[in-house]
């Protein structure tokens, strides 16, 4: 039975419920996006309003995803090296805050009618707090450590497989929530919020329960460890003696008696 200490080591928890929120955020951006310009152009007719907004929600997510795909390169060094030197849990917690405040505003947008302008902003603060870029990075880092050698490569695959399906469901899920629940509310409002609970969760986790394993690099596949420095380097200073050994076996006896008698090293 796997005890809690291991359990508590478990990345695939945050992986899948922040794959599952991010989902759902995706789905309710374009629906918000689309809202917005639906509005925005409601005076023009029905054929040349459609091309409008094909054109604006273009325009939108070329310039959001530019901000969002730049923005991490300020943080990421800099969340990364913190993250070597002082705890593996930084580039996973910091993103995750980011994510909720970049979330949380967009839930704000459409309870308060602010314009989509505003994401621009969120999607600067999701990438200055290191992005998914950084998360990754920190995610399989923290997977690495509490797998052996011969295991890695494995426990990795888990990681990755976990994040897809979780992303499969979360994406039927959304598309659930929108059937059943855009006329009751504000298109969008329930998917966010579900993000939000979903990243809310995963920021908890990774800051309370979430535990650093110990390096397993130091065992085989096998489960025995590995050869230790000391052992190795205590190989090298018996290497020469060895070496001496085969030198005077390769010294013909003759020589041996030769240089015995004139009391000489046959060395």
């Amino acid at each position: 039975m796997v005890g809690v200490t291991v359990m508590r080591t478990w990345i695939e928890p945050v992986v899948a419920s922040s794959q599952v929120a991010s989902a759902f955020y995706d789905t309710a951006l374009l629906l918000v996006v689309k809202n917005y310009y639906n509005q925005t152009n409601a005076t023009i007719s029905s054929h040349a309003l459609e091309d409008a907004q094909q054109k604006a929600v273009s325009n939108f997510y070329i310039i959001y995803n530019l901000v969002l795909g730049l923005s991490p390169l300020v943080s990421a060094y800099s969340l990364s090296k913190l993250g070597d030197r002082m705890h593996r849990k930084i580039p996973i917690c910091i993103p995750l805050l980011g994510y909720l405040g970049s979330k949380t505003l967009l839930l704000l947008l459409i309870l308060l009618d602010w314009p989509i302008e505003v994401m621009y902003g969120a999607a600067a603060f999701n990438g200055l707090t290191g992005g998914f870029t950084t998360f990754w990075a920190g995610v399989m880092a923290l997977g690495s450590l509490r797998s052996s050698e011969s295991r890695r490569s494995l426990r990795l695959i888990i990681i990755e497989l976990v994040y897809g399906l979780a992303g499969f469901l979360g994406s039927m899920a959304s598309g659930y929530l929108f059937v059943g629940f855009s006329d009751r509310y504000r298109e969008g409002t329930v998917l966010v919020s579900c993000s939000i609970a979903c990243y809310a969760f995963c920021l908890f986790y990774s800051i309370f329960v979430l535990t650093v394993p110990k390096s397993a690099a130091s065992f085989t596949g096998g489960g025995q460890p590995s050869t230790s420095p000391h052992r190795r380097s205590s190989s090298r200073r018996q290497l020469p003696t060895f070496r001496l050994q085969q030198l005077h076996s390769s010294i013909p006896l003759e020589t041996y008696h030769h240089h015995a008698l004139c009391g000489s090293n046959p060395l």
